[in-house]
């Protein structure tokens, strides 16, 4: 509740634009975290983020959003220095190859409980796919310079390379990724 006290919703695809958002917006590290979880043996959940990444968001003066963001693979943190080696490597991220994954997302859409659709493209190994995100936009309140966006979409691993191909794998580890961003922008030379 104290939450919805402090940062009220904004239906960016309204039939009236919301001029005061309308510009580039900055990630900031400082409070934000990009995400993903998989399912692991078909019953647990494995989560992990990235610690290093950027991206912005711009809006035109119709509200339409337009985003894009990179995240360094070096920086995955599952909480498991070992397992973290291993999805840096070349049978999942082959990070010495492929460094960084990259989204580009340009189409937006409305969808239902105020959030917006952006379609994109996600970069993995070199290998772009598309990526829908359905997208939160929240502006904070006492704060004209920041907003807050909270994101999903969901990829399947396989389509980039990483099909963990160690007899019956599927059972091992689940083929769908869900990706959870929870991010703050701050306004383009607000500081």
């Amino acid at each position: 509740m104290a939450r919805r006290e402090r940062a009220m919703m904004v239906d960016m695809t309204a039939v009236s634009p919301h001029p005061i958002l309308a510009g580039r917006w900055t990630i900031e590290r400082e409070g934000s975290s990009v995400g993903f979880a998989i399912k692991h043996l078909g019953v647990a959940t494995v989560r992990g983020r990235f610690t290093a990444f950027d991206g912005a968001v711009a809006f035109d003066d119709g509200g339409a959003l337009s985003a894009e963001g990179t995240a360094r693979v070096d920086s995955i943190a599952t909480g498991d220095a070992k397992r973290d080696g291993i999805l840096q490597g070349e049978e999942f991220f082959g990070a010495d190859e492929f460094p960084a994954i990259a989204f580009h997302g340009t189409a937006t859409r409305r969808l239902p409980r105020g959030r917006i659709g952006v379609d994109g493209e996600i970069t993995i190994r070199g290998h772009a796919e598309p990526l829908e995100l359905a997208v939160a936009v929240r502006e904070v309140a006492g704060d004209p310079d920041v907003l807050e966006l909270e994101a999903t979409g969901t990829i399947d691993r396989t389509r980039f390379g990483m099909p963990f191909d160690r007899g019956a794998s599927s059972a091992l580890l689940g083929k769908q990724v869900k990706l959870e961003l929870s991010v703050r922008a701050r306004r383009a030379g607000s500081r």
